[in-house]
């Protein structure tokens, strides 16, 4: 558990990837993530992926394990959409588990995959799962979704507890909650809630206003919670990037798309999924090119050279990492 990371200074522990990347200028991803369908029961005003009808082919999902294990990509994030709505879900994570990446998943919970969860627990580093609000009526609000979405969710997450359990796997099981209006007031009752539930950890989140800024109002007062020793090693996770998402980036490159992939359920490669659907940031098709030669690829450069990091959203994917990495190129910040 203590090896696992999720803040802004995780890239820290890919030290191999960062020689490569300070000698060569570029490197291959640490983390690719793969949208398996945009396939969706939420309708969240602020995801980036909107809802459709995608489904990743599998002759396009086998090329890319094959690829991203000859890469030495580390880790896997699958991701929707609702990934469980793939119909092939438990065999793509069989297949990237038995090329030996770290397979990660993000999914909504409220489909349930019966026996599957077991697998799924067995063949998994982690699973994030999205509960804002203990309030039924204000999960619905805030996800714009009907019926007992929250009720099939927690159900759900118990039986995968509970499989994990049994097996005896190490797979953390992460609550992510998006700091908002309606749960400003309540974040320690919900921690407290989830390590009643044995949960692994709860992951405090941004979440995008309307006028483009990030809901960061009274965040300061829950600080101590990611320092209190909880029972069971249960952690409270708040990335800095929480803390300073409002305020000014102090970098003029994007470093952080050289580490990280996203792969969109129609097969397009973006530099990140900030930019998902938007032409002028695809690299290119995996049901066209290989995904070694989109990353290598002129196109992929030209991109890059003429992004305006300025210009990217505040709460940007890469921000964390960005401001992590300028630490590499200020070393005083640290000891002045």
């Amino acid at each position: 558990m203590s090896n696992f990371h999720l803040d802004q200074y995780k890239v820290f522990a890919h030290a191999d990837k960062l020689v490569q990347l300070n000698i060569a200028g570029d490197v291959t991803p640490v983390t690719v993530y793969v949208e398996l369908t945009n396939k969706c029961t939420f309708a969240c005003p602020w995801c980036a992926v909107p809802k459709g009808k995608d489904i990743l082919g599998m002759k396009e999902i086998r090329s890319l394990v094959y690829e991203l294990a000859q890469n030495n990509i580390k880790n896997v994030v699958l991701t929707g959409g609702a990934p469980f709505l793939h119909p092939n879900f438990s065999e793509i994570v069989g297949l990237f588990n038995a090329a030996r990446l770290i397979v990660g998943v993000e999914t909504t919970c409220d489909i349930s995959l019966g026996s599957a969860f077991t697998s799924l627990a067995e063949r998994t580093a982690w699973v994030k799962i999205p509960i804002e609000t203990l309030d039924a009526q204000k999960f619905n609000d805030l996800r714009k979704c009907t019926g007992a979405r929250l009720q099939q969710i927690l159900l759900n997450t118990k039986f995968l507890k509970s499989c994990r359990d049994v097996i005896a796997s190490s797979c953390q099981l992460i609550v992510e909650v998006k700091y908002c209006e309606c749960n400003a007031e309540n974040i320690t009752e919900i921690a407290e809630a989830l390590l009643s539930m044995g949960m692994d950890a709860m992951h405090l989140v941004p979440l995008n206003l309307p006028d483009g800024k990030v809901f960061t109002r009274g965040i300061n007062r829950y600080l101590f919670l990611s320092e209190k020793k909880w029972y069971n090693n249960f952690r409270v996770l708040i990335p800095n990037s929480l803390c300073y998402a409002n305020k000014a980036r102090d970098y003029d490159k994007c470093v952080a798309h050289k580490l990280t992939s996203y792969i969109a359920s129609d097969g397009n490669v973006y530099l990140c999924k900030n930019y998902r659907g938007v032409p002028d940031y695809c690299f290119g098709n995996i049901a066209q090119y290989s995904f070694s030669d989109i990353w290598d690829g002129m196109l992929r450069t030209d991109i890059m050279r003429n992004l305006q990091v300025n210009k990217c959203p505040i709460n940007c994917c890469g921000d964390a990492t960005n401001r992590a990495l300028q630490i590499l190129e200020t070393p005083k910040q640290i000891f002045l």
